[in-house]
């Protein structure tokens, strides 16, 4: 299934998408599809992963300051 929208392009993007359409031979709609499904997938990873971290503060599962000070010195040591 399909939809048509409208969306409006900064001159920027309108001609980068033009150009990698010449360049690849896909149409600009295609593009543009390719990209909003990944920004939508990486978006979906964002929340699910907001939600997750509010659910361990609502949890009460938190590290205290000097908890993450420690781990941060761990991953600077190695």
């Amino acid at each position: 299934m399909t939809k048509h929208v409208t969306v409006t392009l900064d001159e920027t993007a309108a001609i980068a998408f033009g150009e990698l359409s010449a360049q690849s031979g896909e149409p600009v709609n295609v593009l543009v599809n390719e990209v909003l499904a990944g920004w939508l997938d990486v978006r979906a990873e964002q929340l699910a992963a907001i939600r997750a971290g509010l659910a361990q503060l609502d949890r009460g599962d938190t590290v205290s300051h000097e908890e993450m000070e420690r781990l941060a010195a761990s991953y600077s040591a190695s």
